[in-house]
C-alpha cells in the first residue's frame, strides 16, 4: 500500500491526486478497504490544505461515491449503498456551492 514519505519534495496536493488515483485503481480491482484507506488520507490531505474545497474536493468526493458504489454492487446488503448517498449529497452541496 502507498503511504506517504515525510520530507519528500512533492507537494500534497500531487500526492492526494496520486493517492486518489490509486484508489480508484485498487477499487477496480475489488480491493474496497485498501481503496477507502487511500480516500481516507486524500481526504486528510485536502483537510490540511490552506484552501480546501474546489476541484480536489469535488474529485475526492466523487471517488468516495464511485467506490461505495462499487462496494455495494460486489456487497448488497452491507450499507455501502447509504455511503454512497451520503457521499453523493456532500458532491452535490460541494459543487452547488463551488457554483456560486
Amino acid at each position: 500500500m502507498v503511504r506517504r514519505v515525510p520530507g519528500t519534495l512533492l507537494p500534497d496536493s500531487l500526492i492526494g491526486s496520486f493517492l486518489r488515483n490509486h484508489a480508484r485503481t485498487l477499487a477496480a480491482m475489488e480491493r474496497f478497504q485498501h481503496a477507502e484507506a487511500e480516500l481516507v488520507e486524500v481526504q486528510a490531505i485536502i483537510a490540511a490544505a490552506p484552501e480546501p474545497g474546489g476541484a480536489r474536493t469535488l474529485a475526492m468526493m466523487k471517488a468516495f461515491v464511485e467506490l461505495y458504489d462499487a462496494w455495494h454492487a460486489a456487497e448488497p446488503g452491507e450499507g455501502y449503498d447509504a455511503k454512497a448517498a451520503e457521499w453523493r449529497a456532500l458532491f452535490t452541496a460541494q459543487e452547488a456551492e463551488e457554483a456560486n
